[in-house]
């Protein structure tokens, strides 16, 4: 890995899994209903009012009154389906070149291939310009295990299987799934939002190592508890304000006294964002 970026079999990855993902919406927008409604939606603008006309195949315009909304609704959708479905197609077009030039070769330099390919005697005298996946870990270990959150009031003497005093026993559940996925993570991290004013202690600090991304992972496990909502509303926004949003660097499960963690949840984020 080089200057914190993908390499091309982490690319490859990456427009592999954003290939699939275009295929399931284009997939979904044409088994749309309203995709099969004949005839298509025109505006148009008199002054302060939008008169609506339907398109018919014939090419005959017919003026549709708010008397028909359902009809209305359904073919304003048909126009924002269809510019989705263009849309997801021209960029699954793009997408499927850029993948076809990557596993081709030509043109492509892997530069983590580099050192490998060197003589052992010059390997030897300039040694390796990169450093592997593992040592950005320590790396990142060593450079943000120092804002643990000092003095950690547990609600009881738990530990994970490494030994890691935890709060909660689904905090037990996931510092072990991470454990078991070889996911580097720092439990109760200190962390100044909004500029310093606010301090936060988010349950853990993960890393991506392939990528060498950071996430934040909070566990709600209180969510039939007014005030615990309620706080957890402002953790959430608070987060948002400073950049950390769900499914991009913040991950999220969920519990309350009738639905405990569910593990097969907890490996599937795993699997989806820190492997």
């Amino acid at each position: 890995m080089y200057c914190g970026n993908m390499n091309k079999t982490q690319l490859l990855e990456e427009l592999e899994k954003m290939d699939t993902q275009l295929s399931n919406l284009i997939s979904g927008l044409r088994e749309k209903p309203e995709m099969k409604i004949s005839g298509s939606l025109h505006c148009c603008s008199r002054g302060s009012k939008i008169e609506f006309s339907h398109i018919l195949e014939d090419g005959r315009r017919v003026y549709i009154g708010n008397d028909s909304r359902e009809l209305l609704v359904s073919l304003a959708r048909k126009k924002h389906y269809g510019k989705m479905l263009e849309a997801a197609e021209n960029e699954k077009h793009q997408i499927s070149r850029c993948i076809a030039v990557l596993k081709s070769g030509r043109g492509i330099s892997d530069v983590d291939e580099v050192y490998g390919s060197l003589h052992e005697g010059i390997r030897k005298l300039s040694g390796p310009l990169t450093i592997t996946n593992d040592s950005y870990a320590i790396q990142w270990y060593r450079k943000n295990s120092k804002f643990r959150k000092q003095t950690q009031k547990l609600t009881g003497n738990l530990e994970t299987m490494k030994g890691v005093k935890v709060s909660s026993k689904s905090e037990v559940i996931i510092a072990d799934r991470l454990d078991a996925a070889g996911v580097p993570y720092i439990y109760e991290i200190t962390l100044g939002l909004d500029g310093g004013d606010q301090i936060r202690y988010p349950d853990f600090m993960i890393l991506n190592k392939r990528l060498r991304k950071t996430f934040l992972w909070e566990h709600l496990g209180m969510l039939d508890k007014g005030t615990y909502c309620t706080d957890a509303q402002v953790k959430l926004e608070a987060y948002a304000r400073n950049g950390y949003f769900p499914g991009r660097n913040l991950l999220l499960t969920f519990e309350s006294e009738r639905m405990p963690l569910s593990t097969r949840y907890v490996d599937s984020l795993i699997k989806e964002f820190l492997l």
